[in-house]
């Protein structure tokens, strides 16, 4: 749902959104108009401020089908000055019913990231993120000289950082 009155009113704006099961939200910090929806059912974005969603799906990140919880989307981080750069993490621990299902599975406790918007993605292997642990948050620090990003992941199995850009 989206608001322009402050929340006197509301109107729904999920068209193109499969998958109804939002886990998170975050507005790109380069450009307003686009917006991400971590959902159970993988990464979704918009480029006209919420209106429309399409899904992210990508060489490297597994297929969605609509309420399949094909792989749950439970954070997602945009580098700050490009666009390109996304990374997501995996995992629910917002419902029981999930945390009580999928305790260990495979397809929490992953991290992936694309520098192309989206075409591709690669899994980015974190030592210590234990498979089905969910991961809370990702932040993206840009190096202020040249050099590699700083990243810090949250997850249930603990704070992880990388000084090299995650690789």
């Amino acid at each position: 749902f989206r608001s322009q009155d402050q929340g006197t009113t509301w109107r729904s704006v999920n068209t193109g959104l499969s998958n109804y099961f939002i886990l998170n939200l975050l507005v790109d910090p380069n450009d307003a108009n686009v917006i991400y929806a971590g959902t159970m059912g993988g990464l979704f974005r918009s480029t006209d401020a919420g209106s429309t969603w399409a899904s992210m799906r990508g060489a490297g990140i597994a297929d969605v089908e609509r309420y399949s919880f094909s792989w749950p989307v439970s954070a997602v981080a945009v580098k700050q000055g490009d666009s390109n750069s996304v990374w997501v993490g995996t995992g629910n621990s917002h419902t029981p019913l999930a945390q009580a299902n999928w305790s260990s599975s495979s397809k929490f406790g992953h991290i992936f990231a694309t520098t192309d918007g989206g075409v591709s993605w690669n899994e980015i292997t974190i030592p210590g993120l234990t498979g089905g642990s969910t991961v809370f948050s990702i932040v993206l620090i840009p190096a202020g000289q040249p050099g590699p990003d700083e990243i810090i992941v949250s997850a249930q199995s603990g704070v992880f950082r990388s000084v090299d850009g995650g690789t």
